[in-house]
Protein backbone atom coordinates (compact mmCIF):
# COMPACT_ATOMS: atom_id res chain seq x y z
CA UNK A 1 0.00 0.00 0.00
CA UNK A 2 2.67 2.25 1.35
CA UNK A 3 4.69 1.74 -2.54
CA UNK A 4 1.73 2.00 -4.54
CA UNK A 5 0.73 5.57 -2.23
CA UNK A 6 4.55 6.26 -3.19
CA UNK A 7 4.07 5.80 -6.82
CA UNK A 8 0.78 7.82 -7.32
CA UNK A 9 2.63 10.77 -5.75
CA UNK A 10 5.29 10.16 -8.19
CA UNK A 11 2.95 10.40 -11.01
CA UNK A 12 1.15 13.46 -9.19
CA UNK A 13 4.24 15.29 -9.08
CA UNK A 14 5.79 14.66 -12.43
CA UNK A 15 2.25 15.56 -13.99
CA UNK A 16 2.40 19.20 -12.30
CA UNK A 17 5.75 19.63 -13.66
CA UNK A 18 4.89 18.87 -17.05
CA UNK A 19 2.30 21.72 -16.68
CA UNK A 20 4.67 24.45 -15.54
CA UNK A 21 7.33 23.49 -18.44
CA UNK A 22 7.08 24.39 -21.76
CA UNK A 23 9.58 24.79 -24.65
CA UNK A 24 10.41 28.51 -25.59
CA UNK A 25 12.01 27.52 -28.67
CA UNK A 26 11.79 24.53 -30.81
CA UNK A 27 13.20 23.37 -34.72
CA UNK A 28 9.55 23.91 -35.62
CA UNK A 29 9.64 27.54 -35.12
CA UNK A 30 12.01 27.84 -38.22
CA UNK A 31 10.21 25.72 -40.90
CA UNK A 32 12.37 27.69 -43.47
CA UNK A 33 15.92 25.73 -43.02
CA UNK A 34 16.56 22.58 -40.28
CA UNK A 35 17.81 24.04 -36.72
CA UNK A 36 21.16 22.27 -35.86
CA UNK A 37 21.66 23.34 -32.29
CA UNK A 38 20.49 26.33 -29.85
CA UNK A 39 22.82 27.92 -27.41
CA UNK A 40 24.44 30.87 -25.51
CA UNK A 41 21.04 31.58 -24.23
CA UNK A 42 20.53 35.08 -22.78
CA UNK A 43 17.26 36.31 -21.29
CA UNK A 44 15.91 40.23 -21.27
CA UNK A 45 16.72 42.12 -17.96
CA UNK A 46 12.53 42.09 -17.53
CA UNK A 47 12.91 38.26 -18.68
CA UNK A 48 10.45 38.84 -21.35
CA UNK A 49 12.77 37.72 -24.19
CA UNK A 50 14.87 35.28 -24.83
CA UNK A 51 18.44 35.81 -26.93
CA UNK A 52 20.25 32.73 -28.42
CA UNK A 53 22.37 31.36 -30.81
CA UNK A 54 20.93 29.20 -33.70
CA UNK A 55 22.86 27.33 -36.45
CA UNK A 56 21.93 25.99 -39.33
CA UNK A 57 23.00 25.22 -42.64
CA UNK A 58 26.23 26.49 -41.57
CA UNK A 59 25.18 29.56 -40.10
CA UNK A 60 25.33 30.85 -36.34
CA UNK A 61 23.31 33.40 -36.22
CA UNK A 62 21.69 34.91 -32.93
CA UNK A 63 17.80 34.89 -32.71
CA UNK A 64 15.22 36.36 -30.36
CA UNK A 65 11.94 34.97 -29.21
CA UNK A 66 9.53 36.00 -27.04
CA UNK A 67 9.36 33.99 -23.65
CA UNK A 68 5.64 33.62 -23.99
CA UNK A 69 5.91 32.54 -27.20
CA UNK A 70 5.68 33.51 -30.53
CA UNK A 71 7.77 33.75 -33.99
CA UNK A 72 11.65 33.76 -33.42
CA UNK A 73 13.33 36.92 -35.38
CA UNK A 74 16.86 37.46 -36.14
CA UNK A 75 18.90 40.26 -34.32
CA UNK A 76 20.15 41.36 -37.45
CA UNK A 77 18.48 41.61 -40.90
CA UNK A 78 19.13 39.26 -43.42
CA UNK A 79 22.28 39.30 -45.40
CA UNK A 80 23.92 37.30 -48.22
CA UNK A 81 26.98 37.11 -45.41
CA UNK A 82 27.08 34.20 -43.61
CA UNK A 83 27.66 35.04 -40.20
CA UNK A 84 28.97 33.60 -37.48
CA UNK A 85 27.52 35.37 -34.57
CA UNK A 86 27.69 34.29 -30.49
CA UNK A 87 27.53 35.63 -27.31
CA UNK A 88 24.83 38.04 -26.58
CA UNK A 89 24.36 40.05 -23.69
CA UNK A 90 22.05 42.34 -23.10
CA UNK A 91 22.29 45.93 -21.57
CA UNK A 92 21.12 46.78 -18.20
CA UNK A 93 17.64 48.48 -19.84
CA UNK A 94 17.10 46.03 -21.70
CA UNK A 95 17.31 48.15 -24.98
CA UNK A 96 21.00 46.98 -26.41
CA UNK A 97 22.52 43.84 -27.23
CA UNK A 98 26.39 43.15 -27.59
CA UNK A 99 27.52 39.94 -29.73
CA UNK A 100 30.78 38.94 -30.82
CA UNK A 101 30.78 38.21 -34.99
CA UNK A 102 32.82 37.11 -37.41
CA UNK A 103 31.54 38.40 -41.00
CA UNK A 104 34.43 36.80 -43.16
CA UNK A 105 37.18 40.01 -42.92
CA UNK A 106 39.48 37.90 -40.88
CA UNK A 107 38.84 39.64 -37.71
CA UNK A 108 36.20 38.42 -34.88
CA UNK A 109 34.54 41.60 -33.66
CA UNK A 110 32.52 42.80 -30.41
CA UNK A 111 29.24 44.43 -31.62
CA UNK A 112 25.94 45.81 -29.88
CA UNK A 113 22.84 46.83 -31.90
CA UNK A 114 19.75 48.63 -30.29
CA UNK A 115 17.00 45.70 -30.35
CA UNK A 116 14.89 46.13 -33.47
CA UNK A 117 17.32 48.54 -35.66
CA UNK A 118 18.88 47.27 -38.53
CA UNK A 119 22.71 48.21 -37.79
CA UNK A 120 24.96 47.26 -35.52
CA UNK A 121 28.04 49.90 -34.34
CA UNK A 122 31.47 47.80 -34.00
CA UNK A 123 32.86 48.33 -30.83
CA UNK A 124 36.30 46.79 -31.44
CA UNK A 125 37.63 44.10 -33.71
CA UNK A 126 40.74 42.87 -31.57
CA UNK A 127 38.34 39.59 -30.41
CA UNK A 128 40.83 36.83 -29.19
CA UNK A 129 40.99 34.73 -32.83
CA UNK A 130 39.76 30.94 -31.73
CA UNK A 131 38.94 31.52 -28.44
CA UNK A 132 35.20 31.36 -27.30
CA UNK A 133 34.53 34.47 -25.16
CA UNK A 134 30.59 35.59 -23.24
CA UNK A 135 30.26 39.16 -23.55
CA UNK A 136 29.09 40.42 -20.01
CA UNK A 137 27.65 44.25 -19.71
CA UNK A 138 28.35 45.69 -16.83
CA UNK A 139 25.65 46.05 -14.06
CA UNK A 140 26.38 50.23 -14.72
CA UNK A 141 26.19 49.79 -18.60
CA UNK A 142 29.22 51.62 -19.18
CA UNK A 143 31.12 48.79 -20.00
CA UNK A 144 31.13 45.27 -22.06
CA UNK A 145 33.62 42.30 -20.51
CA UNK A 146 34.98 40.62 -23.03
CA UNK A 147 38.41 38.38 -23.83
CA UNK A 148 40.63 40.39 -26.66
CA UNK A 149 43.80 39.24 -27.78
CA UNK A 150 45.88 41.44 -25.34
CA UNK A 151 43.44 39.77 -22.37
CA UNK A 152 40.09 39.82 -20.13
CA UNK A 153 39.03 43.84 -21.03
CA UNK A 154 36.26 45.80 -20.36
CA UNK A 155 35.15 48.11 -24.01
CA UNK A 156 33.29 51.16 -23.29
CA UNK A 157 29.88 50.72 -24.03
CA UNK A 158 29.94 54.28 -25.86
CA UNK A 159 32.81 53.64 -27.99
CA UNK A 160 35.35 55.31 -25.57
CA UNK A 161 37.95 53.13 -25.04
CA UNK A 162 39.44 49.56 -23.89
CA UNK A 163 40.59 49.01 -20.60
CA UNK A 164 42.94 45.59 -20.44
CA UNK A 165 42.50 43.93 -17.01
CA UNK A 166 44.24 40.72 -17.32
CA UNK A 167 47.12 40.46 -19.85
CA UNK A 168 47.23 37.27 -22.01
CA UNK A 169 44.92 34.84 -19.75
CA UNK A 170 42.26 33.73 -21.27
CA UNK A 171 39.02 32.40 -18.99
CA UNK A 172 36.48 29.86 -19.31
CA UNK A 173 34.05 32.04 -18.50
CA UNK A 174 33.34 35.22 -16.32
CA UNK A 175 30.76 36.87 -14.74
CA UNK A 176 30.22 40.60 -12.76
CA UNK A 177 29.57 40.70 -9.15
CA UNK A 178 26.22 42.63 -8.62
CA UNK A 179 28.01 46.20 -7.63
CA UNK A 180 30.04 46.05 -10.27
CA UNK A 181 33.17 46.11 -8.87
CA UNK A 182 34.57 42.89 -9.60
CA UNK A 183 34.81 39.72 -12.30
CA UNK A 184 34.46 36.35 -10.74
CA UNK A 185 35.90 34.52 -13.92
CA UNK A 186 36.83 30.09 -14.31
CA UNK A 187 40.87 30.01 -15.00
CA UNK A 188 43.10 27.39 -15.61
CA UNK A 189 44.33 26.46 -12.65
CA UNK A 190 48.06 24.95 -11.68
CA UNK A 191 46.54 21.16 -11.76
CA UNK A 192 46.81 20.87 -15.09
CA UNK A 193 43.79 20.30 -17.10
CA UNK A 194 42.02 21.30 -13.94
CA UNK A 195 40.44 24.85 -13.05
CA UNK A 196 39.70 27.48 -10.41
CA UNK A 197 37.67 30.39 -9.63
CA UNK A 198 39.21 33.83 -9.44
CA UNK A 199 38.21 37.60 -8.27
CA UNK A 200 39.28 40.69 -10.35
CA UNK A 201 39.17 44.29 -9.05
CA UNK A 202 37.82 46.45 -11.76
CA UNK A 203 39.65 49.19 -10.43
CA UNK A 204 42.95 47.94 -8.86
CA UNK A 205 42.99 44.80 -11.69
CA UNK A 206 43.95 42.85 -8.75
CA UNK A 207 43.44 39.31 -9.62
CA UNK A 208 42.98 36.75 -6.26
CA UNK A 209 41.95 33.34 -6.35
CA UNK A 210 39.29 31.99 -4.27
CA UNK A 211 39.26 28.21 -4.67
CA UNK A 212 42.59 26.86 -6.62
CA UNK A 213 41.42 23.58 -7.64
CA UNK A 214 37.22 23.46 -8.57
CA UNK A 215 37.83 19.77 -10.36
CA UNK A 216 38.68 18.23 -14.14
CA UNK A 217 37.78 20.84 -17.22
CA UNK A 218 35.15 18.65 -19.27
CA UNK A 219 36.42 17.67 -22.65
CA UNK A 220 34.70 19.66 -24.77
CA UNK A 221 35.87 22.07 -27.54
CA UNK A 222 33.43 24.96 -24.98
CA UNK A 223 33.51 23.13 -21.77
CA UNK A 224 31.70 25.90 -19.73
CA UNK A 225 28.34 28.15 -21.47
CA UNK A 226 27.36 30.61 -19.28
CA UNK A 227 28.21 31.64 -15.51
CA UNK A 228 26.10 33.64 -13.21
CA UNK A 229 26.41 34.96 -9.77
CA UNK A 230 23.61 34.87 -7.14
CA UNK A 231 23.93 36.94 -4.24
CA UNK A 232 23.25 34.70 -0.81
CA UNK A 233 23.06 31.69 -3.56
CA UNK A 234 26.51 31.24 -5.19
CA UNK A 235 27.76 30.43 -8.94
CA UNK A 236 25.55 29.06 -11.48
CA UNK A 237 26.59 27.48 -14.76
CA UNK A 238 26.53 24.72 -16.84
CA UNK A 239 29.55 21.94 -17.71
CA UNK A 240 29.36 19.49 -20.59
CA UNK A 241 29.53 16.43 -20.42
CA UNK A 242 31.22 13.90 -22.60
CA UNK A 243 30.86 9.90 -22.54
CA UNK A 244 32.98 7.50 -24.50
CA UNK A 245 32.46 4.09 -24.50
CA UNK A 246 34.72 0.73 -26.35
CA UNK A 247 32.67 -2.36 -26.56
CA UNK A 248 33.62 -5.36 -28.21
CA UNK A 249 31.10 -7.63 -29.86
CA UNK A 250 31.81 -11.38 -29.78
CA UNK A 251 29.79 -14.80 -29.88
CA UNK A 252 28.23 -13.84 -33.14
CA UNK A 253 28.59 -16.07 -36.73
CA UNK A 254 29.51 -13.13 -39.09
CA UNK A 255 27.87 -13.02 -42.61
CA UNK A 256 29.06 -15.31 -45.17
CA UNK A 257 30.34 -13.58 -48.54
CA UNK A 258 28.14 -14.04 -51.78
CA UNK A 259 30.86 -17.34 -52.51
CA UNK A 260 29.72 -18.98 -49.10
CA UNK A 261 25.92 -18.38 -49.48
CA UNK A 262 25.89 -19.75 -53.20
CA UNK A 263 28.18 -23.04 -51.64
CA UNK A 264 25.80 -23.36 -48.74
CA UNK A 265 23.20 -24.04 -51.10
CA UNK A 266 24.88 -27.34 -52.25
CA UNK A 267 25.27 -28.97 -48.40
Amino acid sequence: LVAELMQQLAAGFARERRQFERPIVTPDDFSNSPTEALGSLAFSPDAKTLAYQRSSDGAFEVWLSPVTGGKPIKLTPPSNVVHYQDAPSWSPDGQWIAFTTNEGTGNNLLKKIRVGAREAVALTDTIAGNTYTQTQWSPDGRFIACQLRAGLSLVAADGGGITLLVPDEGFLAFTWSPDGGRIFALADSEVVGHFALVEIDVISKERRELNADLGSIPVANQPIRGFSFQPGLGFLTSFASARSDVWLLGGFQPPLTWIGRMLGRFR
